[in-house]
This record gives C-alpha cells, sequence and structure tokens, in this order.
C-alpha cells in the first residue's frame, strides 16, 4: 500500500476512535476556546459545529473520500453519521453566514454533493439541492467569503440548476468577488466583464493575501486566460516554497505545511512539472517522520493540539495525503 494512503487511512482510524456517538450521529471535540468563569480564564474544548472548515461536514468529506480509496466500510458509515450531525444542527448557522463555503449552507450542500457520489447515498443529493435552494433564496444583506463563488460553480457543474449559477454571477457582482471567483465565473459563462475585473485585481493586487493565494490565483489565470505573464509571480512564490519549507507547529490543510503541499500538487498538475510534486513529497515526508511513525500528536496551531477538522485539523492533513495518492480523484478544496 502506498506510504501516503497509509497515512490517510490512519488519520481516518484516529478519528474514528476520537468520535462520540449518539446513535446514528457522531462528533467530535473541536477547538479549544478560552471561556472566564468566576473571573477566571479557562480552556475548553466545545464540539465541533456543523461548517465544512471546521466541523463535521468537512470531516464526513474527508472520511467519504477515505472510503473511495480504501473501501473500509466503517469510514462510509462514521461519514455518513458525521454528516448527520452537520444536517441536525443546521439552524445553528446564522442567516447572514448561510452563502459562506467555510462556515455556511454552500459547504454542507458540497460535502453532501460528494457522499452522494462517493458512498451511493442518493437522498444526499436531493438534502443538498434542498439546503443549497434555500441558501440561495435571498442574497440580500447577505455575507459571503472567497471560496464561495468556485464553489458554487463546482457544484453547478455536477447539478445544474439555474438558481445556483444566479447565485453565483450575483455574488460576482459585488465588488468582494476575488479573482479567482472572477476567473471561474469567466469560464464557466464566456462574460468578458469577469475576465476583466479579474485581470485588474491580478495586475493591481497580486500578494493581499499571501504567497498561497497568489500562487493558486495565477495558476488559475494561467488556465483560463492561457497569458504566462500571470503565472511569473507564482512561481516566485513556488521558489520559496520547494526551496526551503517552514517547520512550523501548524500543518493544517488552512495555512499550515499541508496547504503548501496542496498548492505544490495543483502546481504539479497545471504546470506539468513533476520538481513540484517531489516537492509536495517532501512535505508529507516529514509529516510521516515526524508524527505518524512514532505516533505522536498532530500540532495545530494556535496551542499546538490536536484538531479533528478538515482546514485546522487531522481531516485536512489526511485529505492531503489522499491527494498526493491520487489528486485526480480527490480535487482540492482550496478554491483560493
Amino acid at each position: 500500500m502506498s506510504e501516503f494512503l497509509k497515512t490517510a487511512e490512519f488519520l481516518g482510524a484516529k478519528l474514528m476512535r476520537e468520535a462520540i456517538w449518539d446513535g446514528e450521529r457522531c462528533n467530535w471535540f473541536g477547538w479549544p476556546v478560552t471561556e472566564l468563569r468566576s473571573g477566571r480564564p479557562v480552556v475548553v474544548q466545545r464540539m465541533c459545529g456543523p461548517d465544512f472548515y471546521y466541523g463535521t461536514s468537512g470531516i464526513a468529506f474527508f472520511l467519504a473520500h477515505l472510503y473511495s480509496a480504501t473501501g473500509e466500510h466503517l469510514f462510509r458509515r462514521t461519514s455518513e453519521c458525521a454528516m448527520r450531525q452537520a444536517m441536525s444542527r443546521l439552524d445553528d448557522i446564522p442567516t447572514a453566514q448561510r452563502l459562506s463555503f467555510q462556515s455556511g449552507l454552500i459547504g454542507i450542500a458540497y460535502a453532501l454533493f460528494n457522499l452522494a457520489r462517493l458512498c451511493e447515498i442518493e437522498k444526499f443529493n436531493q438534502i443538498g439541492l434542498f439546503i443549497l435552494e434555500e441558501a440561495c433564496n435571498d442574497i440580500d444583506n447577505i455575507e459571503f467569503d472567497s471560496t464561495s463563488i468556485s464553489a458554487l460553480l463546482s457544484m453547478h457543474r455536477e447539478q445544474p440548476k439555474d438558481f445556483i449559477l444566479r447565485t453565483a454571477v450575483s455574488l460576482g457582482e459585488n465588488s468582494e468577488a476575488t479573482p479567482q471567483g472572477l476567473l471561474d465565473l469567466f469560464q464557466h459563462t464566456g462574460e468578458e466583464r469577469f475576465r476583466k475585473r479579474a485581470e485588474e485585481q491580478l495586475n493591481v493586487e497580486p500578494c493581499v493575501n499571501g504567497k498561497l493565494p497568489t500562487v493558486l490565483a495565477g495558476l488559475r489565470a494561467l488556465q483560463v486566460l492561457k497569458n504566462d505573464i500571470y503565472v511569473e509571480k507564482a512561481q516566485a512564490a513556488l521558489c520559496e516554497i520547494t526551496e526551503s519549507f517552514d517547520r512550523p507547529s501548524d500543518f493544517s490543510l488552512g495555512s499550515g505545511l499541508a496547504a503548501q503541499a496542496d498548492t505544490l500538487i495543483e502546481a504539479a498538475r497545471i504546470l506539468d512539472n513533476s520538481d513540484y510534486y517531489l516537492a509536495a513529497n517532501r512535505i508529507a515526508g516529514f509529516g510521516i517522520d515526524q508524527y505518524r511513525k512514532d505516533n505522536l500528536p498532530w500540532c495545530f496551531a494556535p496551542d499546538k493540539s490536536e484538531t479533528p477538522g478538515l482546514m485546522n485539523g487531522l481531516a485536512g492533513v489526511g485529505y492531503m495525503y489522499l491527494r498526493l495518492f491520487d489528486n485526480s480523484k480527490h480535487s482540492s478544496v482550496r478554491f483560493s
């Protein structure tokens, strides 16, 4: 068995052991928080919410992909039950956040569609569409994040419903839309206004969000616009990652070493350059040597404790190893 798949399976088994069960639902202790009790700060662990980035729908997403790679039915069952937990807590999501991919209903619907396909749970398609339609019903005064547009368009390719595309276009008309979302809209709709705005942003503020988003935006521009000029700054940032990678306590898929590896996998795929894939392998090998071999805790910021989530914990690290095992079947969830 591939060392990468073995590591993903190792992390999936760890998540299953740590799950807290209640009938046909399961949850995990999530990110530690500090509360004031009798005037004194006390660190406590809260349960995971339903969201995709840090909660049970993201964990379910990883376990569903792990099931598809291994055929282990315990991963499928835990994935389904984690998703049921997420669906039981939809009312916890504030109305203003429902169009967020990271913390709202869009991410939960995205996970449902993946489970429907990978675990052959057809009813999750209908539930996902219902949740998505509710989220898209009224976009006035609704917050969205940098990944919402691209996530909606990704779902529209598999679920070609008009309301999904209309919502993505409406969000693209907002001044907060990012270059990657605008590029995806241009590719999806052919509307030149989205290309023009994307190029304006890429030329004016290429590094506004740091080196990893710069790489992803540059690679996406190269894919869509077929113009090498947009990958120059991306390649400069890639050199920083490949020549020497930092070894912080944060190994997360959101902003840590797993995020660097995920970016390098995309660079290797889009630029057809195996050197970037080898650099991702180096990061993965560091994780195996540092943590898996001796079964040490995988550390994440801010307090160096383990967390289960997709973008801030074990599920995301496991998904990075699945991507290294076969990135054609396990695509990146880092849309920006």
